[in-house]
């Protein structure tokens, strides 16, 4: 268990910190020593990784990149299978009907991290378009 310079405390679980040091609070030297040697990383608790289902597999995932003609549908280009990601349009990594599915290359799939609700709206616009 690491501390915040506020006082509140980070719980490190399986080498992640956890806790709202992301929302503005500083974290200590010791605690920013230890994710920046490696040793730890960091994410809030809304931005941790869900479990996605069973359903979501390989078998999936190429048929979403089939579908999608194995190209990026932000950026348009054409890559190989293995340069593609699967995005949950919605976020929700339980939700894998295939108007919630879009090919991704791995470089916009990034681009998706940040700005939520733009992307949502971005793809919902596209979704009309078609």
């Amino acid at each position: 268990m690491h501390k915040c310079e506020c006082g509140c405390e980070l719980y490190c679980n399986n080498r992640f910190v956890i806790g709202h040091h992301r929302k503005g609070i500083k974290l200590s030297d010791k605690t920013k020593e230890h994710i920046s040697s490696g040793m730890i990383q960091s994410f809030s608790v809304r931005e941790s990784k869900g479990q996605y289902s069973r359903q979501f597999n390989v078998i999936l995932k190429n048929q979403i990149k089939e579908r999608d003609n194995y190209t990026c549908q932000i950026c348009l280009k054409i890559k190989s299978k293995e340069k593609l990601c699967i995005h949950h349009i919605d976020y929700n990594k339980k939700n894998h009907s295939n108007s919630n599915l879009i090919t991704l290359c791995r470089q916009c799939h990034s681009k998706t991290n940040g700005k939520r609700i733009y992307w949502v709206l971005y793809f919902a616009k596209k979704k009309n378009l078609f």
